[in-house]
């Protein structure tokens, strides 16, 4: 997992307004987000895969955090990453939308 490159994400969610940076520096898993974002804080927490932080004074805390923990949050993700992302759990999902939407 630390391997796989996500910078793309990283500059999309940075375009979305999201303060979000590789714990290596290289554009790959795990990251650190901002805990003040809902929506990238709502996914690390979801997912294990992060640590978020709240202002600058606690930036380089949260990074020591991701760096030690780097095995146990790259496996939660991408084990979060299988589950939701799977084909299987979309088509759970667009059938529960289907369902309330023609009911």
């Amino acid at each position: 997992m630390r391997e796989r490159p996500i910078e793309d994400l990283l500059d999309a969610l940075r375009q979305l307004g999201a303060d979000a940076v590789s714990e290596s520096g290289t554009g790959c898993p795990p990251v650190v987000v901002r805990a003040d974002n809902p929506v990238t804080a709502g996914q690390v927490a979801r997912s294990g895969g992060g640590i978020t932080y709240g202002d600058a004074e606690s930036f380089g805390d949260a990074l020591d955090r991701a760096i030690a923990a780097r095995e146990s949050l790259g496996a939660a993700g991408r084990a979060w990453v299988e589950r939701e992302s799977s084909w299987e759990a979309f088509d759970a999902r667009l059938m529960q939308l289907v369902a309330l939407t023609a009911s």
